[in-house]
Order: C-alpha cells, then sequence, then structure tokens
C-alpha cells in the first residue's frame, strides 16, 4: 500500500511541475515568433535544404540565446536542441521614431538578418561566436517586418540580436520594447 501512496504523489507532483512550467512559458511577453526546425542530417549554411516535421512554434519576449552547448533562453530555460537544427523568427516592428538603425547580431553559427524582405546582414556558413554589426537601415515611422534565421551545425551555439539607433547609443535585444520600437509576433 505504501508504494501505491508514493506512486501518486510522484505522479501528482509531476503533474503540479509540468502546470507550473506550461504557465511559465505562457507568461514570457509574446514579442517575437520563433519556429525551431531540427534536422537529420548535418546543416552546411544557412542555404540548405531544410528535412525536417518536427517543427516546434513559440513565442518569446527577445532574441537572446547565450553561449553554451545547449539552446537555453534566459526566460524559457533550457529547450533542449544541441545540434543541425534551425531558428526562424519573425515579428513586426512598429517604429516610433524614424531614423536610421543598426542592428548587430553575435552567433555561434550562420544567420541572416532581413527588415522588409531586405537582407541587412548574414553570415551563412559556421564559425565560433563571432559578431556582425554592418546591419544598418533606414526606417520611417510605422510597421515593418522583421526575420532572422539562424542555424546551428554542432559544437558550442549561441545567439543574441540587438538593435539601436547609432552605434554609440544604449542598444536592445530584438524584440525588447524601447521608446524606438515595439515589437509583436506576425
Amino acid at each position: 500500500m505504501l508504494d501505491k501512496r508514493y506512486s501518486l504523489l510522484a505522479f501528482v507532483v509531476a503533474l503540479i511541475v509540468i502546470v507550473i512550467l506550461f504557465f511559465a512559458r505562457l507568461s514570457v511577453p509574446q514579442r517575437v515568433k520563433a519556429v525551431i526546425s531540427p534536422q537529420n542530417s548535418d546543416i552546411e549554411s544557412i542555404d540548405t535544404a531544410r528535412s525536417s516535421k518536427n517543427l516546434l512554434t513559440f513565442n518569446l519576449d527577445q532574441v537572446n540565446f547565450p553561449e553554451g552547448f545547449e539552446l537555453v533562453h534566459p526566460r524559457l530555460g533550457k529547450l533542449g536542441y544541441k545540434d543541425n537544427f534551425f531558428i526562424d523568427f519573425s515579428g513586426q516592428m512598429m517604429v516610433l521614431k524614424s531614423g536610421t538603425y543598426n542592428f548587430t547580431v553575435l552567433s555561434d553559427d550562420g544567420f541572416r538578418l532581413s527588415i522588409d524582405g531586405k537582407t541587412l546582414s548574414e553570415f551563412t556558413g559556421y564559425r565560433g561566436m563571432g559578431e556582425q554589426s554592418d546591419g544598418s537601415v533606414y526606417l520611417a515611422t510605422g510597421k515593418h517586418k522583421f526575420t532572422l534565421s539562424y542555424f546551428q551545425k554542432s559544437g558550442p551555439l549561441g545567439l543574441k540580436a540587438y538593435y539601436g539607433q547609432d552605434k554609440s547609443s544604449k542598444r536592445y535585444f530584438i524584440g525588447q520594447n524601447s521608446s524606438l520600437i515595439k515589437w509583436s509576433p506576425r
């Protein structure tokens, strides 16, 4: 009888943990849509044909995945991906202050960043953590579409994407609302 009670208690505790984790994910502000696409084979570049049917779609508050050996988000925790996957981020920016915006991407491995369908910055192959800050564009006040595709081949990984109005001003994570831009998933 004692074993059945412990089994029932363990089941109830596990159920409570699952419910808490589910609602914790729902509490993340939904500003950027992310689609993770694990691959069945090695990825050689951002242009490698995709072969996954097991897509995971979720919304997050910022494009911020620190360096490590597993995909981890500060608010969502460990996501369980380590090798051979793509993530496609998309969203809508409501630009509140027109001007030239600088976009910076730190990645291990490759990425492609586009605004309104125009590629601003990319690194198409694989590498250790590197920074690309060559994505500058004039944005008028109003709505603009944003996409960022990222891939991880193997080994260490990481992705952080920022925006700001000039190189000396404060920069914000893509997805982080500011007095310059408000974000929402499309």
